[in-house]
């Protein structure tokens, strides 16, 4: 909560802010909070341009993140990747170069391309479009979700019965999926 946030910055002794945030939709709005406070900023993360303001930034390797995805999928299921990917959105830049990286990667490895579907990090769409996914792609094993939205995907699978047939990669973390 983002009031609640600069409300406990201008309660405590703060010397200074790291933001790294679980979704970076919420980041922007954060960093322009902390900017307002003039206390010195560091960013972890990325999905946003800097601000002059901000003392430093590191950020994930976006196509690395989508290459270990492929290169784990790649050695559990070998050449027999039957894949999707799912991204909330191609126009978000660090989304793009982890399904680029990822389809790449299969196809240095001799895997077709995967599906790629996009959900706006809407739990809704990831839920109807794992439901159609599945029942057009019978012979799916492996998907990447290369956001924080993976919850949908993997009770679906579970409920499916289908978790010791399907392999699930994420490369965000969200404290909902923990015992999935």
């Amino acid at each position: 909560n983002i009031e609640n946030f600069t409300a406990w910055l201008s309660d405590m002794d703060v010397k200074a802010v790291c933001i790294c945030p679980r979704r970076f939709d919420y980041m922007a709005e954060m960093v322009d909070k902390v900017i307002k406070t003039k206390l010195p900023l560091f960013l972890s993360g990325g999905g946003i341009e800097p601000p002059e303001e901000c003392i430093t930034m590191v950020s994930v390797d976006s196509y690395l993140s989508g290459r270990m995805a492929a290169d784990f999928l790649y050695a559990v299921n070998g050449k027999n990747i039957k894949a999707a990917v799912f991204g909330n959105s191609l126009e978000n830049i660090t989304v793009y170069k982890k399904v680029y990286a990822f389809t790449e990667w299969l196809k240095k490895y001799g895997v077709g391309e995967p599906v790629v579907l996009e959900d706006n990090d809407n739990k809704e769409i990831t839920l109807e479009n794992i439901k159609t996914l599945l029942a057009a792609k019978p012979d799916l094993n492996s998907i990447y979700v290369s956001n924080a939205n993976c919850l949908p995907i993997v009770k679906y699978i579970e409920e499916s019965g289908l978790k010791d047939k399907i392999t699930v990669v994420a490369t965000d973390y969200s404290e909902s999926i923990k015992g999935h």
